[in-house]
């Protein structure tokens, strides 16, 4: 399957817009150095989830494939930085997330016959509700920021009957409304808060 990503990144034209299209942030993730974008893309995982974990790097055109940063065991599968959108939102992705995530940003339907799952535990940003690979803020709006979170895809959207869909909440809450496989997202902490683990004390 990881193969398969990498040749399915040379007809990433749609995708590039999930990854590049805004040049003008201050601060481009794309012209940092390959060891920024590691440690950037591992901040999503929980520090003991790391070790294991692939990171790619986001194609610049379509001609071009994800390049390995760091080769995991792809159980879970990494990306820095995201040059489209303003905030800091690295995230790392099991296989079907990862399908999930492809698909999508090259306007296909995803095949998703089992949970996903996906950590952004710097948080993130988007334009739409409607999808997160939209970078064009809907006229009137703002983009809005999520917190820490982690993040989930089911088979079967009917499953998400009655769940929130108001992001402004702080509740669990939908996004990608307007695909096939909405995303449910958890938020662990609010838009700016850093994830600290500490050791616990030993029971006495």
């Amino acid at each position: 399957m990881y193969t398969l990503y990498v040749l399915s990144a040379i007809l990433l034209v749609q995708f590039n817009a999930f990854s590049q299209d805004q040049s003008s942030w201050e601060d481009d993730p794309r012209q940092k150095p390959d060891k920024w974008k590691i440690e950037n893309a591992l901040s999503a995982l929980p520090y003991f989830l790391r070790e294991d974990a692939t990171v790619l790097d986001w194609p610049t055109d379509s001609n071009e494939g994800f390049r390995t940063l760091k080769k995991g065991t792809d159980k879970w599968i990494c990306y820095c930085d995201r040059a489209a959108t303003p905030s800091n939102d690295p995230m790392c992705h099991d296989e079907v997330f990862n399908e999930w995530m492809m698909a999508n940003a090259m306007g296909k339907t995803p095949k998703i016959d089992r949970v996903g799952f996906s950590y952004m535990l710097s948080g993130g940003s988007a334009a739409d509700q409607q999808s997160p690979f939209i970078t064009d803020v809907p006229e009137g709006r703002d983009w809005y920021y999520i917190g820490p979170h982690v993040m989930i895809i089911v088979p079967d959207k009917e499953h998400l009957l009655g769940v929130n869909k108001d992001v402004n909440t702080g509740e669990l809450v939908i996004e990608g409304l307007g695909l096939e496989h909405p995303n449910v997202l958890f938020p662990i902490g609010l838009p700016g808060d850093e994830i600290k683990i500490k050791k616990a004390r030993a029971n006495k």
